[in-house]
């Protein structure tokens, strides 16, 4: 029998947990370098950085997302639970299959973004 996929992402997300402070660290350095770019910029020549700059963000958001959203996923019902718990905890492992099909979305969302914004950078620049 195969595990569901929420399963696995909370085996990964566990493995990878040591990982967050960094990809945190990444999203401020990333969202600080980007916000002195625009800030500071007085031409165009100025924001060459500018992009993967955001890329950088996007993808440590998306880091930061999936340890924190995945770090504790309840297991399955077990089969002396009653109805009404059964059900309950159901709904809570359908809210994390929610939370896994929005995370496997925006990873293609940002897969796109990141595509888009480095062909447009490497023919800029």
């Amino acid at each position: 029998m195969t595990e569901p996929l929420i399963d696995r992402l909370s085996k990964w997300a566990g493995r990878v947990q040591w990982l967050f402070p960094f990809a945190v660290l990444i999203a401020v350095a990333c969202a600080i370098a980007a916000g002195v770019i625009i800030l500071s910029s007085t031409h165009h020549a100025d924001d060459r950085y500018l992009l993967p700059a955001l890329v950088g963000l996007l993808w440590s958001l998306n880091a930061c997302a999936f340890i924190v959203g995945f770090r504790t996923v309840p297991g399955p019902a077990e089969g002396s639970d009653g109805g009404v718990l059964r059900i309950r905890h159901g709904m809570r492992r359908a809210r994390y299959r929610l939370l896994a099909l929005a995370f496997v979305g925006t990873t293609v969302a940002v897969i796109v973004i990141t595509f888009k914004l480095l062909s447009l950078w490497w023919r800029e620049f």
